[in-house]
């Protein structure tokens, strides 16, 4: 939770948010019927934001591509 105005505090979670909705909802061809619409993309884009969406902030890798790599050196 942030201080009231200040949108500094979690900075963090509205960045992952606007990549979520540019990256998976606006560019979305087909209408969300339900809320297992919702669910299923969801989970898609959580796979893609963490297997395989390039980070700039971790050297271009993944996160999970960024955890092997420096947790195993």
């Amino acid at each position: 939770m942030s201080r009231k105005g200040n949108c500094w505090d979690n900075a963090k979670a509205e960045s992952f948010f606007s990549h979520y909705k540019c990256e998976a909802i606006y560019l979305m061809t087909k209408k969300m019927e339900d809320i297992n619409d919702v669910v299923q993309i969801t989970e898609e884009y959580m796979d893609y934001y963490i297997n395989d969406r390039p980070q700039k902030s971790l050297g271009g890798l993944s996160p999970s591509a960024y955890k092997n790599t420096y947790l195993n050196s």
